[in-house]
């Protein structure tokens, strides 16, 4: 390939074993961007060797590079037999963990366990490396037990980084913020350039509201890595909610840049960065950030909105009312004819313009519409939570939020009984009503969409059932697109769909 976006077309057309790639490609996208983008992409998989080579000397270069964790990572110059030791190194460790690798990738996730135990019984020289791979995969079965055992009998003969960052993402997987946050902070203090533990110790001081705590670890990492735009992009948040507008604006100015050729590039960089400016009175700044978002985006990704939304911010803060207005009912509308094309992150957004324009009923109106297709998502809630107690709302922004998670798990545990039962006409009732107020919920729409197909298999194929499933799999697609668990499931349920095709 002649340069990073040629690796990525020849990726989308071929699945390779091995990628050896540079880190310096010329123009365009570098070497850790195409990995970036090929793993959020599943252009690789868990069984593909990807090789950085680079001749980088600069700290934030080879940090950003490591924090995407390749397989392994060549500096130039190098000899033939090095390359060929860790080309066969890493293949030794792939070709082994083969069939767990499909197993993940499946999301038979109670498979990939039943194989590793195998493995494990038979104590092989490679104990600590299947431990690893045991322990990542219970956490990502939600088997947090599973994996707090392995982490402890590992910590329990020495002190190793893995295993320590593990047992922090478990505490705080289960609510233990406090706990989680002194875990990484040792890992921090014995390991000062390991960035992720920074990252997950400031989601623990977020979780518990110590804004002030999280934006001195990002500062931090983004010291070390500064290459990282979606650490950028949170510590703008952050200090957008302490009223520090100049950090903000750094680090979305950041955001913007290195986003240029990244796959996490999106309208939300440039809006906060305008955001940021139009809070310091730099009204003109702002409105030319917000010009940037067509020429980088065009329609693509709601960029209309994000547009919008933040220009009624913008002319609310320079006096205009009459442009404010117009910008933000413009906003609105494009906003309710985009459906379920809405990406959370917009409705998040457009609550936060909403919000600052002090019009309660449409923040409360977005917010609930935020937590409800999001029930699941401990950290978007938190974002959530904060948007809420910066507003004028009159609620208790955590029983707020946890009331509709409540109210939501109930309705759908609900319907997941009337299925074990078999009363599934009441039960695609049940879900379909749902799916119409969640739109944008995964959960919710897989589950009618289960619903349906269940019913068929019962009873038969029936067109407008036909009908409903795939609508409601064309909305599973549009979900959140990068969950590799979504596009599995995804996966599952369209295979589903052709049997009973087929049976009718």
């Amino acid at each position: 390939a002649i340069n990073g976006e040629r690796a990525i077309e020849l990726m989308e057309e071929n699945k390779y074993d091995i990628v050896l790639c540079d880190y310096n490609l010329g123009s365009g996208k570098d070497g850790q961007q195409v990995l970036e983008e090929a793993r959020h992409r599943n252009l690789i998989t868990l069984a593909t060797i990807f090789i950085m080579v680079t001749a980088e000397s600069s700290k934030a270069m080879v940090m950003g590079a490591i924090e995407h964790e390749p397989d392994s990572y060549v500096s130039k110059p190098f000899s033939k037999d090095l390359i060929k030791a860790r080309i066969e190194r890493a293949m030794a460790r792939k070709n082994d963990l083969g069939e767990i690798y499909q197993a993940v990738e499946a999301r038979q996730l109670d498979e990939a366990i039943v194989l590793l135990d195998k493995k494990i019984a038979k104590k092989p020289k490679n104990l600590g490396d299947l431990m690893r791979v045991k322990a990542e995969v219970c956490f990502q079965a939600g088997n947090y037990d599973c994996s707090e055992d392995i982490y402890k009998k590992v910590l329990a003969l020495r002190d190793v980084p893995w295993a320590k960052l593990g047992m922090g993402k478990v505490l705080f997987k289960r609510k233990e913020h406090q706990k989680a946050a002194e875990v990484f902070r040792e890992l921090n203090s014995s390991n000062p350039d390991f960035t992720v533990a920074m990252d997950w110790q400031a989601k623990c001081f977020q979780a518990m509201g110590q804004v002030d705590e999280a934006k001195t670890v990002l500062s931090n990492a983004l010291e070390i890595s500064p290459r990282g735009i979606l650490r950028q992009e949170l510590f703008g948040d952050l200090s957008m909610q302490t009223g520090d507008f100049e950090k903000a604006e750094k680090a979305f100015g950041q955001a913007v840049k290195l986003g240029k050729n990244s796959v996490h590039n999106h309208p939300v960089f440039f809006s906060n960065l305008a955001k940021s400016q139009t809070s310091q009175n730099k009204h003109d700044d702002a409105l030319k950030s917000l010009g940037r978002i067509k020429k980088n985006f065009g329609d693509a990704d709601n960029a209309d909105i994000y547009t919008a939304a933040t220009e009624a911010l913008v002319y609310h803060n320079k006096g205009d009312k009459e442009k404010s207005e117009e910008a933000m009912k413009k906003a609105s509308g494009l906003y309710d004819i985009s459906g379920d094309s809405a990406d959370n992150k917009l409705t998040l957004e457009l609550a936060k313009v909403a919000s600052d324009l002090g019009d309660t009923a449409k923040t409360e109106e977005l917010l609930k519409k935020a937590i409800q297709n999001n029930h699941d998502d401990d950290e978007f809630l938190n974002a959530v939570t904060a948007v809420l107690n910066a507003s004028d709302l009159d609620h208790d922004a955590e029983s707020f939020v946890s009331g509709l998670r409540k109210e939501v798990i109930e309705m759908n545990n609900r319907g997941v009984q009337l299925l074990q039962k078999g009363r599934l006409d009441e039960a695609v009732k049940l879900f379909e009503e749902a799916a119409e107020q969640m739109t944008g919920n995964s959960i919710i729409t897989t589950n009618a969409t289960r619903a349906l197909l269940m019913r068929m298999e019962s009873s038969g194929a029936d067109n407008n059932d036909l009908f409903a499933v795939r609508q409601y799999l064309d909305r599973l697609k549009r979900i959140d697109p990068g969950n590799s668990t979504n596009q599995a499931t995804y996966q599952k349920l369209v295979t589903r769909l052709k049997k009973v095709i087929e049976s009718a």
